[in-house]
């Protein structure tokens, strides 16, 4: 049971880092792995054989999700673009109940927290929004590639922290859908340089998996309760840079001629069906490990 549970975590993982709204960490919180993935990784060099032997059925298991999620989400969001939307947004919404404390209290640093997270990425997405900024991923000047190692950084410290997403994050500064449309066999025969911006962003995310978990695994161990309130922030923000982004944008602008009701309608309805399913996945887990506390 546990092999099938940390195959079916590794998959969920891997379509998040592509779906938008799916929260890495928060996924890892709802099955009770996320404390021992961040001491997995910030204590690979101390116990190496130990945790490369935990980490590694996860890591299989991502790259076939991220490969599923390249396919089958590239193709979902040409059809149902808005749909798949609120579907992750339904299921980033219920993973706050993971993230949540027992006890909530709303006193000045945690109401701090919690206004902080919101404010500054969702700040960050509208200014990518409303003004001409645009970061080329067709250039590899020594500034884009310094950039595109940044984005690698950014995304990898959105898989440990819940309630941040790395689509959408691409998709508040509006390269999500170019990077998406570049996952192609043909594309690759004919634009093989785009490896070079691949790579850079490869080694952004490795530097930031391997510094930013030990730093988390710090924070974390010390202000548990008060960081939560951080988390349940980012979470509101990333729900409002999956709704509110360039290519949504777009959505909504083809609406004023000619509105698409089906997108609309399934959207409300997938958003309602991620709710639930995140909720159940939290309760599921939390009445096993009641059975293990037991």
């Amino acid at each position: 049971m546990n092999k099938i549970k940390k195959g079916i975590l590794g998959l969920l993982i891997g379509i998040g880092i592509i779906i938008p709204g799916v929260s890495g960490a928060a996924i890892l919180i709802m099955f009770g792995y996320y404390d021992k993935i961040i001491n997995a990784i910030s204590n690979i060099n101390k116990e190496f054989k130990k945790s490369i032997v935990f980490l590694f059925p996860f890591f299989i298991y991502i790259i076939i999700g991220i490969i599923l999620g390249f396919f089958v989400i590239k193709k979902l969001l040409v059809i149902i673009p808005f749909s798949i939307s609120l579907l992750f947004s339904g299921l980033l919404l219920g993973s706050i109940l993971s993230i949540k404390n027992d006890k909530i209290i709303f006193d000045f640093k945690n109401n701090l927290l919690l206004t902080l997270g919101f404010i500054i990425p969702s700040f960050l997405g509208l200014i990518f929004l409303n003004t001409n900024i645009k970061i080329d991923i067709y250039s590899y000047s020594i500034i884009n590639l310094i950039i595109y190692c940044i984005i690698g950084i950014a995304i990898s410290i959105t898989q440990f922290i819940p309630g941040t997403s790395a689509t959408a994050l691409l998709m508040s500064i509006g390269i999500f859908n170019e990077l998406l449309e570049t996952i192609s066999i043909n594309y690759w025969k004919n634009n093989c340089e785009i490896f070079i911006t691949y790579l850079a962003i490869l080694l952004g995310f490795i530097f930031g998996v391997i510094v930013i978990s030990k730093v988390l695994n710090k924070i974390i161990n010390k202000y548990q309760n008060r960081i939560n309130y951080l988390f349940m922030g980012l979470t509101f923000s990333s729900i409002f840079s999956i709704i509110f982004n360039k290519e949504n944008l777009l959505i909504y602008q083809s609406w004023k001629n000619n509105m698409n009701y089906f997108d609309l309608v399934l959207g409300v309805i997938l958003f309602i069906f991620g709710l639930f399913i995140s909720i159940l996945i939290y309760f599921i887990n939390k009445r096993h490990n009641k059975i293990v506390k037991e």
